[in-house]
């Protein structure tokens, strides 16, 4: 157990960086005051919406699937503390309706499981506005599949915690995926001098994780391709390639595509919208797609149809931008992994860029989390003075949360 504070950039139970945060011990609970009544109780967490931010959610919880014998499988069990300490948070939020995100953190047992923590203090949907929301995120993870449950809280200025949160179930986490509070507190609350939350405008946010790997389970969501699999993806490129059948031409200026609504509609949601609307030029079944050149629709079109997509290091980042604009999230995700592999100096303020505006989440993380690590170079590079210029909202996110 420490006393020690964490730098701006949060600490974690990292070999080199441990400031272990032990629960109960460093911190003492105190309740969170109002400046005013409200009909609902702060304390109780039962009315605050709970949600997974990312399609995700539809796969079963890992936790839930017992061996072929009824036995559970092997397990390990990691546990998180993590200080989050929010410098200038006023001024968070106050142009971008985006996300702040922390730097990543990772139990020293396993660096390659990735989290970070995502919060948000301008969100104008109607029953949330006036409330910060906060989740939990897996950037990465190379080992089997994840189950965890959290504690949110914050630390006042008398280093107790307020305004708890524990989570009395776990939830299957992938790549991607972010589980919590989407009525974390008012922001009224943490402005009330009171609370005495915010001393010298910083917020300092404190989570728990209680993170549960079941080793026999990988086998079950890992993708094996087998025979009748492997049939099944030829026969879908050879319908991609052969026009026959085809009820819809996908036009770029004057080349076309013939495909299948169908396949199209039951895999983007981009595209099954487009026609269902009935637009007057569906009555031709034929569509002229702007904004995009034909070679990055052609690779978009023929992952639809076979999940595959060959040299994705080229123009990967037209091909994120596609795969955003469709509603494609495997391709997506498979665009982030490749980009995250290019992150430097040079390019890390125009990757940031492309990130936010093609929500990535993951590759926003991890760039703004290199941005931090490497602020003089960046801040050396003509990217980086352009983003000043044209984003200035994203250098609230990069420093928000990191002294300049």
């Amino acid at each position: 157990m420490t006393n020690a504070r964490p730098d701006g950039q949060g600490c974690a139970r990292k070999k080199g960086k441990i400031l272990e945060v032990e629960w109960g011990a460093s911190f003492h609970r105190a309740p969170l005051r109002r400046p005013s009544p409200h009909s609902s109780s702060h304390a109780a967490s039962s009315h605050r919406q709970r949600r997974d931010t990312t399609a995700m959610a539809n796969y079963p919880p890992p936790c839930s699937q017992p061996q072929g014998d009824g036995s559970i499988p092997p397990a390990t069990v990691y546990r998180l503390t993590y200080l989050w300490k929010i410098l200038n948070f006023p001024l968070c939020g106050t142009v971008s309706e985006d996300f702040i995100v922390s730097p990543t953190f990772a139990p020293a047992e396993d660096p390659e499981m990735q989290w970070c923590l995502k919060l948000k203090t301008n969100d104008f949907r109607q029953d949330t506005e006036g409330y910060v929301s906060i989740y939990a995120m897996l950037v990465a993870n190379n080992g089997p599949p994840l189950c965890a449950r959290s504690k949110f809280s914050l630390i006042n200025c008398r280093q107790e915690e307020v305004n708890i949160f524990v989570d009395q179930h776990a939830h299957a986490y992938y790549v991607g995926s972010a589980w919590g509070y989407d009525k974390f507190v008012r922001l009224e609350d943490i402005f009330y001098e009171a609370n005495s939350v915010l001393p010298g405008d910083e917020l300092t946010v404190f989570c728990e994780l209680i993170v549960i790997s079941y080793n026999g389970l990988r086998s079950q969501y890992d993708i094996n391709p087998t025979a009748p699999r492997d049939q099944l993806v030829q026969d879908l490129e050879r319908l991609f390639e052969n026009p026959s059948f085809s009820d819809v031409t996908l036009f770029v200026g004057n080349r076309g595509l013939k495909l299948h609504q169908a396949i199209l509609g039951v895999r983007s949601p981009m595209f099954r919208s487009l026609f269902e609307d009935g637009w007057e030029e569906m009555a031709k079944k034929c569509v002229q797609i702007y904004n995009i050149d034909f070679e990055i629709l052609f690779k978009l079109c023929r992952f639809i149809y076979t999940g595959k997509v060959d040299n994705i290091e080229c123009r990967t980042s037209e091909l994120l931008r596609a795969a955003d604009r469709f509603d494609v999230f495997p391709l997506k995700k498979m665009c982030e992994e490749s980009l995250l592999t290019t992150v430097g100096a040079d390019n890390a303020a125009d990757t940031l860029i492309l990130a936010a505006n093609c929500r990535a989440n993951i590759l926003k993380a991890y760039v703004i989390d290199f941005m931090r690590r490497n602020a003089e170079e960046v801040k050396k590079t003509d990217g980086w003075r352009a983003l000043v210029e044209s984003h200035p909202h994203l250098i609230h996110d990069v420093f928000c949360i990191h002294h300049n």
